[in-house]
């Protein structure tokens, strides 16, 4: 069963834009296409953000912007809504004091 050139070359392009899509995760300062893809925003929402100062970000001398994994990973988990057992345990610690 001999692939075409074709079918091969099909083949390849899938595996490159897969090696694309995962390369983030192997790097700690991020582009803005890696960040939208690591982050799952689109980039003309991580520039609105940018632009409101609402997600921390870095620029080169190019200004070329530029994001740090754990900056990313603490702006997506910055609104936590606790469980009803944390507010107990809040509730009852801050009454024993």
């Amino acid at each position: 069963m001999a692939k075409s050139l074709e079918e091969i070359s099909e083949q390849l392009n899938r595996i490159e834009e897969t090696l694309k899509g995962i390369q983030h995760f192997y790097k700690d300062i991020l582009s803005i296409e890696e960040a939208a893809s690591y982050t799952g925003l689109k980039k003309s929402y991580l520039y609105k953000l940018c632009s409101e100062r609402k997600i921390p970000h870095y620029k080169n001398s190019g200004k070329m912007l530029r994001f740090k994994k754990d900056d990313l990973i603490e702006f997506q988990l910055r609104n936590k809504v606790r469980s009803y057992s944390e507010i107990e345990d809040e509730a009852i610690n801050h009454l024993k004091y």
